[in-house]
């Protein structure tokens, strides 16, 4: 764990982060002292601090409607055989982290010049290539990746934050939630769809005994409903 609590620290010190404080807390619902900036569907980790510097982290939490408002649930983002999970319940004078892997990414596009656009305006982003999911589903014969799906991508991989650069707009979904914490509207055709996304890895083909869909269909629609955008 305190491998972990390095591993965080250094991804915030790349990336920047939103540190609060808890207030109080009423089963799973915490509130916390509001921060500028927030936004419904980010994630957070609660961390628990003591004498000599350790922490250990305690929950994982999405902030609600009201931005100094969170749902918090046992710490389990960052899953790893060598790792103990410290059991403890989130009191108030906690530290809060908020956006401590949103830079940590990977994009969902339909074509290479879509990724790739995505991709150089964010010099500042650390990135997993989506090769990575690909090569996961077609070991598993599915070539209509899910909410779980990619919910286990990002655990595997510490991913905060997945781009769904799409036809309409390029969506950044938060990980933990899966809810699109920005929007930014960008128009775009691509003259020919890779699917189920951009990717070298080559064609997904069904698995032999999945009677499910082999195609994600209309690449733009799929997203947009996955994301809760349609």
């Amino acid at each position: 764990m305190k491998n972990l609590i390095i591993f965080l620290s250094v991804i915030a010190t790349l990336f920047g982060e939103v540190s609060s404080r808890v207030v109080s807390v009423d089963g799973e619902t915490v509130a916390m002292e509001a921060r500028e900036g927030l936004k419904p569907g980010m994630s957070a980790f609660v961390i628990r601090e003591f004498a000599q510097g350790h922490q250990v982290i305690l929950s994982t939490c999405i902030i609600g409607e009201a931005t100094d408002q969170l749902t918090c649930k046992p710490f389990d983002y960052l899953e790893h055989d060598s790792l103990s999970l410290v059991k403890g319940k989130v009191q108030a004078g906690d530290l809060v982290r908020i956006g401590l892997l949103e830079k940590s990414m990977a994009i969902i596009a339909p074509d290479q010049k879509r990724f790739l656009d995505v991709k150089n305006k964010r010099p500042d982003a650390f990135w997993i290539h989506p090769d990575i999911l690909a090569v996961t589903l077609k070991e598993a014969g599915n070539p209509v990746p899910k909410k779980k799906d990619f919910q286990a991508f990002c655990k595997e991989h510490v991913i905060g934050t997945l781009v769904f650069a799409l036809e309409d707009a390029v969506y950044d979904v938060d990980c933990v939630s899966f809810k699109v914490v920005a929007k930014e509207p960008s128009p775009y055709t691509p003259e020919e769809t890779v699917k189920p996304f951009y990717n070298r890895v080559g064609e997904i083909e069904r698995g032999i005994f999945d009677f499910g869909a082999e195609s994600i269909g209309e690449f733009t629609p799929y997203y947009q409903s996955l994301i809760g955008e349609k």
